[in-house]
This record gives C-alpha cells, sequence and structure tokens, in this order.
C-alpha cells in the first residue's frame, strides 16, 4: 500500500514538472519569440488557394443542378399533377435548403422546399443556365428546365441568408464555411442587375485581382468573380486579410492559452505533494506551510483560470459570457455563470481544506485554551461572524438573482442554469463549513462559560431573525432563525441527542430552505421590479415616447425631399415609402406604423404598412398644411377607435398642390411587441433595449371600468374582482393583491383615457412553494452526491471500486429495477401527452380557423355583386376583421401568395415565405383537405399553422393561423407533465428504496453479523453468540452458526485439554532429559571419589578437589536449565521504567570485556542522540545476555561481536553481528523452534526466550547468517 502511494506520488510530481516545465517554454515563446511577419506576397498563394475553394464548391452546387435536371427529365413521362408533386423529392433534398417549382402557362402551379415565385419574372429568367436572384434577406440559385412548350421546371438552391438586424433566433446563413484567417465577403449578383462592368473588369485582369495592402495594417485583399455553367457572373468575392495586430492577437492566444493549460494541469498534480504533508506532516509548523501552500495553489488556479477565460479562444464560449447572469465583483471573479462556479469552487476548496486542518489538529488546538476573558471575547466574537457570514451569502444571492436573465426557479437544462445552481450550492457549503469551524470551536473545543455562551448566541441569532422579520419578511426571519438556532443546538446541545450524520442532513435541509426562500423573494421583487421600472413605464409614456421617434424620423424624412417630389411625377417608385420606412428609428423598434404618399386626390403612390390595418378612417379631414404636423387621433376601423399619433405634411408647387406624406404610429397598447414576448414569436423582432419578458411570468390585460376585459392576449379564463377595480380610482399606479379561484396574484394596476390597465405576476400557492422547494432540493441532493464522488475519486482512487460489496450491489439492483421502467414510463408518457394536448388545441384552433373561414364567408358576401371584382377588396381589411375576432394572428393568401397578415413584418423581413408552403398548397389545392396542420420556422425557432381554404370567384383563398401562444401551451404542459412525472418517479424510487432497505436488511443485516462474528472467531473469540428474532433462511443460518461456535469451542477445549497433557509429558521428558544427564556425571564423580576414599590412594585430596569443581559445574547447569525453564514460562514482562539503551548495554558488555580480553574484541556504535526506550531491565538483560552468549559460544578462537545501536524518529534499532561460524539456511530456519540447539549442552531455549522477551517489549527479532561468515541479530524496539 505505502509503496503504491509513494508510486502514485512520484507521478504526480513528475507530471506536474513536466506541465510546469511545458508552460514555461509555451510562455517564452509566446512573449519572446516574435511570430514571423507576413508579406502580401507570401498571403497571395494562400488566398488563392481559398479563392480556388470557393470556387469549387459553387462548382459542386451546380453539378447538382446537372443530376437534378437528368432526374426532372423523366417528369415528361408523368401526366397527372399527383404524380409529379409524388416525385419531387427523388429530386431535391429538402433538408440542404432546395426547392422545386412547376410552372404551366407561366403559372405557378406546383412547388415544394425553398421556393420564390417567378411568374413575373419568368420570361426574363435566363434559360437553362444557372442565375441568381435576391428576394429580400435571402440569395437564391436557380436554374430553369423547359419540360417542354408549356411546363417549365424551376430548381431552386438558398445560398445565403442575410437578417436585417441580430436577434437570439436568426443567424446568418452561407452555403459554405469562410476560410479561416480570412475575411469574406460575398456579393451575389440578381439576374436582373447590370453587371457589364464588372465583366470588363474581370476580362481585363483574368478574373483576378490582386489589390495594392493597405499600409495601415498590412492588409492584402483578393477580389474574383463565381461564374456559372455559362461563364457569366452570379456573384463577386472580396477575401482579405485580418487586421495585423488582430491577426497575431489571434494567433498568440492560442500558445497563452495553451501555456496556461499546461500550467493549470501541472498545478493539479503539483497540490499532491502539500496534500500529502499536510496529512502526513508530524509537526504543527509543517501542517501550517502545508495549508498555506495548498491555499496558495488554489489561488494562483483560479486566477490562470480568470486569465484563460479572458483569451481569445476561450472568450467565445458563452458560458464565459456575462449575458446569462453575473455581477460585477474584484478582479471580475463573477462575471459570467463559469466564472461564478470557479470562484465559489475555489472558496469552499480553501475552507474545506482548513476545515481538514482544523478537525485533524483539535487535540491540540484545544490544550492551549483558557478562560481568560480574552479568549472568552474572542469566542464571543467567533460566534458574531455566524448572522454575517449567514447576510453576505443572502447577498450573494441577492447579487446573483438581480444579475441574471435566468428564473432560477425555473428548471431548464442549460449549461449556464446548472453552473449558476453549482455556484449557489458551493457558497452554501462554504457558509456551512464555516458556521461548523465557529461553532465546534466555541462551543465543544472550548466548553468554558458555556452557559454564557448560549444565552450571547441565542440573543444575536433572535435579534438576527426579527430584523429580517420586519424588514425583508417572515420567510426571510423564520428559515434563516431556524438554521441558526438549530446549528446552535447541534454545538451546545447534548452531544448524544443526534447523530452526525442526521445533523448534517437536517442542516443541509434548512439551508437549502434559506436558499429557497431567498430565491424565491428576489425573483418576485426582480419580476416586480421589471414591471414597474421597464413595462409599466412604456405604456404609461407611449405617447411621449412616439412623440419622440416620430420626431426623429421627421428629419430623415426631410433630407428625402427630393426623392418624395420626383415621386408625384412618373414614373414613380411604388417602394420609396419603405426605403424611407426602413431609414428610420422606428424602424427599428419595429412599431407598428404606416409611411404613405398620396396623391392630391388621396391616391397611394407608395405606401409601406407594418402591420396598421387598410381599413382605418378619418373622423375628419386633415387640413392642407407645408409645415410638419404631428396629431393624437382616433381612427376608426370596424366601429371601434384607436389611437393614433399622425405626423403629416403636404408639398406644394409654388400654389399647386402636388401630395401629402403621412406617418400612422400607433399607440394602441394593444400592439406593443413585449406584451407577448413571453414567447419566441412575438419576441422575434424585439429589437429595443427593453427585457425579454421569456423568464417573467408577466399577463397583461385592459379592462373598462366596469371590469370588463377588453384585452386579454393571454387569454385568461377569469378577470380581476370587483373590489380591486373599484380601488383603481387614482391615476397613479400601485400594486393590489388578489385571489381568484384559490390562485392568487399581483397586480400592478392604473387608470388611463377611461381604461384600467393591469400587469398581473401569478402567485404560487403553499402547495407549489412546496413542490418547488422539493425540486431544489432534488437538485441540490444531487449536486452535492456528484461533487462528493468528485472529491473522493480525485483525493483517493480507490474510493471507487469496480467490485462494490455484496449490499451495494442489492441496493443498486433494486434502484435499477425501479428507476428504468420509470423512466421509461415518463418518458412515453411525456410524448402520449404531448400529443393529446396537441390534439386539443389542435381541435380548438380549428374551431377559429372554421370560425374564420365563416367570417370571410360573410365579408365576401356583404359585398355588392358590383364590388366583386373591383378594388373595393381591401384584403388587410378583411385580415385585421378576422385577427381581432378570433384574438389571433392570420395570414391571407390567394392561390398561395400572400395577400395580407396581420404580422406582415415577418415578410417584409423574408423570415417567413410569402408562398405558402406547396405541400399544404397541394393538399388543400388538390387533394381537398379541409384543414392543414403544418410546422412552421423562423430561424431557430418553430411554431405550428393551420390553414383553410375558402373559395371565392373561381380563386382559393387560404387562411392560415398561427398558433404559438398554443404551441408554448402544449410544451409548458409537457414540461409541468414531465416534471410532475418525474416528482412521482422520484417518490416512487424512495419507496422502492426503502422497501429496499428494508427487504436488504432481512439479508445483508443478518450476513453483516455473521462477518463481524467470523472476524471475532478468527481472531480467537469463541465466546460471541449471535442473537436474531426470526425464524426465517437466516435465522437458521445463525442458529448454525452459532452451534459451529460452541463445537468450535468444545473440540478447543479438548485439543486444549489434550495440547496440555502433551505438553506436559514433553515438558516432563525435556526436564527429566536434562536434569538426567547432569546427574550422571555427578553419580560417577560421587561413586569414583568414594572409591579412591577406601582405598586411602595417596591422591584423593586431588580427585576430591577435581571431583568438587565437576559436581559444582554439574549443579550450574541444572540451575541454568531451571531458569530458562522458568524465564519460558513467564507471561509478561514486569515493571517498566525509562531506560538509556547505551548505558544499559555498556554496562552489560563490561564483565564480558575483562574477561574475554584477548580472545574476542566488543565494538560498540551508537548513531543518534536519544537512546530511550521503556523496559524491564531485568528481562531485557535477560534476553541481550542470551544473544552475547551464544555470539561467545559461535567463535571457536578469536573474533569481534559488534552492537550498533541507531536511534531512528519512532523506534530503536539494535544490531548485534559476531564473526562466528555462522549457520546453514536449515538450521536459521529452526533457530526459533523450542528446544532446538546444535550445542551438545544446549537447551534450545535462549533465542525462543530472547525473542519473547523483544515482542513483549513491543518490538520485533530477526536473524540473518552465513556460514564461515557470521550471525547477524536484529532487534527494534519501540521509542519512549
Amino acid at each position: 500500500m505505502n509503496r503504491n502511494k509513494n508510486f502514485h506520488s512520484s507521478w504526480s510530481d513528475t507530471w506536474g514538472k513536466i506541465g510546469l516545465l511545458l508552460s514555461l517554454v509555451v510562455f517564452i515563446v509566446n512573449f519572446f519569440f516574435p511570430q514571423a511577419k507576413s508579406t502580401p506576397q507570401s498571403l497571395v498563394p494562400q488566398m488563392r488557394r481559398q479563392a480556388q475553394e470557393i470556387k469549387e464548391h459553387f462548382t459542386q452546387v451546380l453539378h447538382r443542378f446537372e443530376r437534378q435536371r437528368e432526374i426532372a427529365k423523366k417528369l415528361t413521362t408523368l401526366n397527372s399533377l399527383e404524380n409529379i408533386f409524388s416525385f419531387f423529392p427523388n429530386i431535391v433534398d429538402f433538408q440542404k435548403n432546395e426547392g422545386i417549382a412547376l410552372y404551366s402557362a407561366g403559372k405557378l402551379s406546383l412547388w415544394r422546399g425553398k421556393v420564390v415565385n417567378l411568374e413575373s419574372l419568368l420570361s426574363q429568367l435566363p434559360k437553362n443556365t444557372s442565375s441568381c436572384l435576391k428576394d429580400k434577406s435571402s440569395v437564391y440559385l436557380l436554374f430553369p428546365l423547359s419540360l417542354d412548350e408549356q411546363k417549365i421546371i424551376v430548381f431552386y438552391r438558398l445560398v445565403a441568408f442575410h437578417p436585417q438586424f441580430k436577434s437570439a433566433y436568426l443567424d446568418d446563413y452561407q452555403i459554405f464555411s469562410p476560410p479561416a484567417n480570412t475575411e469574406v465577403k460575398i456579393d451575389y449578383w440578381d439576374f436582373r442587375d447590370n453587371i457589364s462592368g464588372f465583366e470588363k473588369f474581370f476580362h481585363r485582369y483574368n478574373d483576378e485581382y490582386v489589390g495594392q495592402p493597405l499600409l495601415q495594417g498590412n492588409i492584402q485583399s483578393l477580389f474574383f468573380p463565381i461564374r456559372n455553367e455559362g461563364h457569366k457572373i452570379l456573384a463577386t468575392v472580396t477575401l482579405n486579410t485580418p487586421l495585423l495586430t488582430a491577426k497575431k492577437a489571434k494567433s498568440k492566444s492560442p500558445l497563452f492559452s495553451v501555456g496556461l493549460l499546461f500550467l493549470i494541469i501541472s498545478l493539479f498534480f503539483l497540490s499532491s505533494r502539500p496534500r500529502r504533508l499536510l496529512t502526513s506532516a508530524s509537526s504543527s509548523k509543517e501542517k501550517l506551510l502545508s495549508l498555506a501552500a495548498i491555499g496558495g495553489l488554489i489561488i494562483i488556479l483560479r486566477v490562470s483560470l480568470e486569465l484563460l477565460s479572458r483569451t481569445f479562444l476561450f472568450q467565445q464560449f458563452s458560458l464565459f459570457s456575462p449575458q446569462q447572469g453575473g455581477f460585477d465583483s474584484f478582479a471580475g471573479l463573477t462575471q459570467s455563470p463559469l466564472d461564478i462556479f470557479l470562484t465559489t469552487l475555489a472558496g469552499i476548496s480553501i475552507i474545506a481544506v482548513f476545515f481538514y486542518y482544523y478537525w485533524q489538529n483539535m487535540a491540540k488546538i484545544q490544550k492551549p485554551l483558557s478562560s481568560s476573558w480574552p479568549s472568552l471575547l474572542g469566542q464571543l466574537f467567533l460566534l458574531t461572524l455566524i448572522p454575517g457570514l449567514l447576510f453576505c451569502l443572502v447577498i450573494f444571492l441577492k447579487k446573483l438573482v438581480l444579475n441574471t436573465n435566468l428564473n432560477l426557479l425555473s428548471f431548464r437544462f442549460d449549461p449556464s442554469f446548472f453552473l449558476l445552481h453549482l455556484g449557489i450550492l458551493l457558497a452554501s457549503g462554504s457558509f456551512l463549513l464555516l458556521a461548523t469551524i465557529i461553532l465546534h470551536y466555541s462551543g465543544v473545543l472550548a466548553n468554558k462559560a458555556r452557559l454564557l455562551k448560549i444565552i450571547y448566541y441565542f440573543l444575536l441569532i433572535s435579534s438576527y431573525g426579527y430584523v429580517l422579520l420586519r424588514q425583508e419578511g417572515f420567510g426571510w426571519g423564520i428559515s434563516q432563525f431556524l438554521l441558526l438556532a438549530f446549528l446552535g443546538y447541534l454545538a451546545f446541545g447534548p452531544a448524544s441527542k443526534f447523530k452526525l450524520k442526521t445533523g448534517g442532513v437536517i442542516s443541509f435541509s434548512l439551508l437549502l430552505l434559506v436558499n429557497f426562500v431567498v430565491l424565491q423573494s428576489l425573483t418576485s421583487f426582480r419580476n416586480r421590479k421589471i414591471v414597474e421600472s421597464s413595462l409599466a413605464p412604456l405604456v404609461l409614456n407611449q405617447s411621449a415616447w412616439g412623440n419622440v421617434l416620430l420626431q426623429e424620423s421627421i428629419a430623415i424624412i426631410e433630407a428625402e425631399t427630393d426623392k418624395i417630389i420626383n415621386l408625384f411625377q412618373p414614373p414613380s417608385d411604388p417602394h420609396l415609402a419603405q426605403k424611407i420606412w426602413k431609414k428610420t428609428p422606428i424602424s427599428r423598434l419595429n412599431w407598428y406604423s404606416r409611411l404613405e404618399i398620396l396623391d392630391p386626390q388621396g391616391v397611394s403612390l407608395s405606401c409601406f404598412n407594418l402591420n396598421v390595418p387598410d381599413s382605418l378612417s378619418f373622423e375628419d379631414s386633415l387640413p392642407l398644411n407645408q409645415d410638419w404636423q404631428i396629431l393624437k387621433i382616433n381612427l376608426i376601423s370596424f366601429n371601434k377607435k384607436y389611437p393614433y399619433l399622425l405626423a403629416y405634411r403636404d408639398y406644394f408647387n409654388q400654389e399647386e398642390h402636388w401630395g401629402r406624406i403621412q406617418f400612422l404610429l400607433s399607440l394602441d397598447p394593444r400592439n406593443l411587441p413585449f406584451l407577448y414576448s413571453a414567447n419566441p414569436y412575438f419576441d422575434l423582432l424585439q429589437r429595443n433595449p427593453l427585457p425579454s419578458l421569456i423568464e417573467v411570468n408577466c399577463q397583461f390585460v385592459i379592462l373598462t371600468k366596469e371590469g370588463q376585459l377588453i384585452f386579454n392576449p393571454h387569454r385568461l379564463n377569469f378577470i380581476p374582482p370587483l373590489s380591486v377595480v373599484k380601488k383603481q380610482s387614482f391615476s397613479s399606479p400601485q400594486w393590489i393583491s388578489f385571489a381568484v379561484n384559490q390562485n392568487k396574484y399581483h397586480g400592478y394596476f392604473w387608470t388611463q383615457e377611461e381604461k384600467i390597465f393591469g400587469f398581473l405576476l401569478p402567485q404560487k400557492n403553499f402547495l407549489a412553494l412546496g413542490i418547488s422547494f422539493f425540486k431544489i432540493y432534488i437538485l441540490y441532493t444531487f449536486f452535492a452526491f456528484l461533487l462528493l464522488g468528485i472529491f473522493l475519486l480525485a483525493t483517493n482512487s480507490s474510493a471507487l471500486s469496480f467490485f462494490p460489496s455484496f449490499s451495494t450491489r442489492v441496493y443498486l439492483s433494486f434502484l435499477v429495477i425501479a428507476l428504468v421502467p420509470m423512466v421509461l414510463f415518463t418518458f412515453t408518457t411525456r410524448n402520449f401527452f404531448h400529443r393529446l394536448i396537441s390534439q386539443q388545441v389542435t381541435e380548438r384552433t380549428e374551431i377559429q380557423a372554421r370560425f374564420a373561414q365563416q367570417i370571410m364567408q360573410d365579408y365576401f358576401l356583404i359585398q355588392t355583386e358590383g364590388e366583386k371584382n373591383s378594388s373595393s377588396f381591401l384584403p388587410d381589411t378583411l385580415v385585421a376583421w378576422i385577427s381581432s375576432a378570433i384574438s389571433s394572428d392570420v395570414n391571407l393568401y390567394r392561390e398561395g401568395r400572400l395577400i395580407a397578415s396581420s404580422r406582415r413584418d415577418f415578410f417584409e423581413y423574408g423570415l417567413l415565405p410569402e408562398l405558402i408552403d406547396g405541400e399544404v398548397y397541394y393538399k388543400i389545392r388538390h387533394l381537398n383537405s379541409p384543414l392543414v396542420t403544418q410546422k412552421q420556422k423562423i430561424g431557430h425557432y418553430s411554431f405550428y399553422s393551420l390553414t383553410t381554404g375558402y373559395t371565392f370567384d373561381h380563386k382559393l383563398y387560404l387562411i392560415s393561423l398561427p398558433f404559438p401562444l398554443e404551441t408554448e401551451e402544449i410544451n409548458q404542459t409537457s414540461l409541468l407533465l414531465f416534471e410532475f412525472f418525474l416528482l412521482i418517479s422520484f417518490f416512487f424510487i424512495i419507496i422502492v428504496a426503502l422497501l429496499a432497505r428494508a427487504l436488504g436488511q432481512s439479508i445483508i443485516f443478518p450476513i453483516q453479523l455473521l462477518l463481524q462474528a467470523t472476524e471475532e472467531v478468527s481472531m480467537g473469540n469463541l465466546e460471541i453468540s449471535l442473537t436474531y428474532s426470526k425464524k426465517d433462511e437466516m435465522g437458521t443460518l445463525i442458529d448454525r452458526f452459532n452451534f459451529m461456535v460452541k463445537s468450535l469451542k468444545q473440540h478447543q477445549q479438548e485439543l486444549a485439554e489434550m495440547s496440555r497433557k502433551a505438553a506436559l509429558a514433553e515438558l516432563a521428558r525435556k526436564v527429566a532429559h536434562e536434569i538426567k544427564n547432569p546427574l550422571t556425571p555427578i553419580q560417577l564423580s560421587v561413586e569414583h571419589l568414594w572409591r579412591v576414599y577406601q582405598d586411602k590412594r595417596e591422591d584423593f585430596d586431588q580427585v576430591l578437589q577435581q571431583s568438587i569443581n565437576y559436581i559444582a559445574s554439574e549443579v550450574e547447569n541444572l540451575r541454568r536449565t531451571a531458569q530458562e525453564f522458568l524465564e519460558l514460562s513467564r507471561e509478561s514482562v514486569g515493571q517498566r521504567v525509562a531506560l538509556d539503551l547505551k548505558e544499559f548495554i555498556s554496562r552489560l558488555l563490561q564483565p564480558y570485556q575483562a574477561i574475554l580480553e584477548g580472545r574476542i574484541t566488543f565494538i560498540t556504535k551508537f548513531q543518534g542522540q536519544d537512546f530511550q526506550c521503556s523496559a524491564d531491565p531485568a528481562r531485557l538483560k535477560t534476553a541481550f545476555r542470551n544473544l552475547i552468549t551464544n555470539a561467545i559460544e559461535a567463535i571457536p578462537q578469536q573474533g569481534i561481536i559488534q552492537i550498533e545501536v541507531v536511534s531512528q524518529p519512532q523506534s530503536l534499532e539494535i544490531k548485534v553481528k559476531d564473526t562466528g561460524r555462522g549457520m546453514s539456511p536449515e538450521t536459521l530456519h529452526q533457530a526459533f523452534n523450542l528446544y532446538f540447539s546444535t550445542k551438545t549442552s544446549g537447551t534450545g531455549l535462549g533465542l525462543p526466550i530472547a525473542r519473547k522477551i523483544i515482542e513483549e517489549h513491543g518490538g520485533k527479532m530477526e536473524i540473518t547468517s552465513q556460514e564461515s561468515i557470521g550471525t547477524e541479530v536484529k532487534i527494534i524496539l519501540p521509542r519512549l
């Protein structure tokens, strides 16, 4: 294990150093080595290659036309329109923005895909060759093919789309990807344009003009044409190299980004060393240095990531953009969702490291604590910080909510949404960790003056909660008070009341409750501010705002006076009004308006109308006036008055009246686009600085004085109560709360022009708030487990095991069994309900379509017979009538061609085609389908429309009703159902998890008991007995286990008795043998002495002395043998004392050195300073004597005995070496066996006794030996 850790640490350090070296090299290259300067001559070949790529791409498109032409020849064999229409998909690919149209006798009869009506241009269109057509914002490539004298097929290919304004839903489209590091400008030329000048120009320069490089910035340009099969110019292309400064920035930015990435990776690897030091360091100084190093590395990492986000390469990522959310702070650390996440992650990382340091060193921190007044005041100050930290968290949430465009309580699968919530979770976790440290320090470690601190803390949080209660409301005060009170209870309350896990879960839940209350109230506050400061003033000040815009527009119109005067004289430009209107600020705001130039008889010469009904009529005639006049008037349409601002002036030639220009600007609040902008259909053309209401659930209504709804764009099925209406007798707006059908609303009402205007903000009831909190709780719980898992994997790679435990597999199996069906059910039912709701909405729309059809029929019926074919038919009037009646947008087509729309702006900007979808037209015209539902797209946004037909005067009129609100309703309802099923699924999973736990416990709990019991048995504990009350299979298994343990215990006792008897017999045999050996020579010596005595020999004294010496020697052997058996039988050491091993060994060797001087040399070595250990001196002396005796006996003649003692941080290492005869491997293997000895007089107890004594002192002993070289005994004893 240690070897693996050391390998992992060395591997991390190595990669960290490599990454640091690489980042240094990249930085040196980036900053100190300049980029190679490009010359104009070196840029031209590169630009020519890029030009060739563009030409080849266009050539592929032209070849596509050739293949389509070959396939289309088969149409000549098809007679019916049905077969021809069905064959169209074989010719064109609608996914590639292709289209096809069939013209019969010059009239458009069938079409599919991207198509433009060419009836008026068909005769001018070049035959059998490709050409370009510009149509508003789009450019098409065309290729006509004559099938016969009457039929012509035209192939279409959309090659470019350039919207006239920026929108979140619209992107520029180009048929090819522009080359890198080059600015490309393509000018497509309509086949009606005169390009003879370009033909001459490119003929002179051989289809390529290389411009002279500009001195400023060294910009090189290349100008070349794109030609068709007939070598006619379709487009001209200009390639420009970027500015030198921009080029250098882009070229150096990737290098700098790569250097920062290497630096970040290296810092991550290098952070493992201080983390290891923090866990393994022994001194407080080393730990503090490691703590500071980790904190510094985290700060450097965050700064590096901040620099990385500022590079050109990463600025393109939307997560680094402040558009979705962010606020100003130090060094821009919170200016985007990803910055907020990274900053909070860095903060909680530093706090977590400090928390770990605190938790590991609680005992050392607790020792110096005193009960002095300065210490107590410091603890009270720390307690005061806790409400302050919570207040800082609330300030963070407030800034986040008020500076984000996302509704943080409305779930969406958006990376910015998840990052912002992760930032909130990390900031909340930082508060919880800091509060835990402070409360644990003040309430647990420093337990003096406990009652005083409890009273102070309670008064502190009570005051804090009371202030919040008075200033912010009940929810803020109660939720934050409960959180602080529970944290205080954990610190100052009974220690055994809550487990750590339970207390943590409750604290986490209360903290999420605080977050939810703050988010809910701040979101409501933000919505109210949007209504008060942005939306309501627009309605209140609409007239003044429109007046200012008209004044600015008049100045622009005056600059076009010459063109206007020329219009009064033929030939006239019918599009002049549209050209002038597009230059005005009103066009930039898409304000509903109409600019019209009239002759003296009031006949329109040029008109541009943006959603203003043609049926408007003036109550009184306007007097002639040569100066501009701005009037606020009411115009009549369908017997209703609508407010408008009118600016007009008359033009004169001396006394002759040439005509008039008039500008109508709608002041009807019902025409303000932002009132619908909760839906992208209405938000699409919004180019003013108004906030988007996609994230704001806001509803606008207009009521009469009596409380009747006269404007209800959101189709509310209720009206505010009369009590609310009667209160509105003031001209200044005010907020009023009311409830309708158990639904609560905050309404912002005011009276204006005999009407009541109001913005309604729906309020959630208690059940809805509970569901919202539950969603937040699930989300944050998921995030918490995810972050915890990532942390465990980052700090301990073994935390994730590919072979989980049996209990984990059981729980996972139940979870999968519950999760898979619920997921399938949730997604399948979502689609089912989506279809069901779509069907219901379609049925409602069908009713509206039939009603619109009836209105159109009534409109045609009220026309007189002489007016049916006259110019009195006003399609815009009809559309306005239908739109007003059904409260929906209406598009009116005649034979598939647009003739009127209540949203003319979509068609004027080229966002929708003026030809209805060819498949819709075919189904209604040729298949007689009564109703056709179609999906339409505007950029990235799609919605549905329903089309029905009506035949009048042998012409087919098509009424198309878009229902974007219904589409949004379908999506919202489907989303609500999806969330509902997710909640049901979550509850179901919880129930299954509880059942799984209960079932698992019936299996896993007994198994865990058995595991614990087997571990006890393996350690020799046979007294254990398991208790299990259930009479099931697991109970039978446990009973069998208890019986097995009892049997083992009985057999152990029997074996112990047998072993004891055998040991006693062996011991008796050995003792008898050891005693018998010396007794025999003693007996022989006594008998020999007796014979000498009887024989009266003269050498009796000499024999007596020899016999006594011999007997004494054998008695000593008997005493030594008895002492060895006594040492072996002792159970443990005696009284331990502090023993200096250096002094101990020196005294022990003194008698041996004196006796054996000249034969054996004793050498002692001591390395280190401190040689203290805790030992029983008598027992330790026995062990070392045995070792020294063995070493002496192993040296036959002269030799050396060396004793070396090394002082280590945690232990003392002693080595006893001799230069004796050594031992063979077989002998060494049996050296510690009892009674094994190679000496004739040995007992075989010396080494076993020595090892037993060493092990009783907590040490260990090892022996190494080689024959003819010597033996080394290594002893390790723990230090004192």
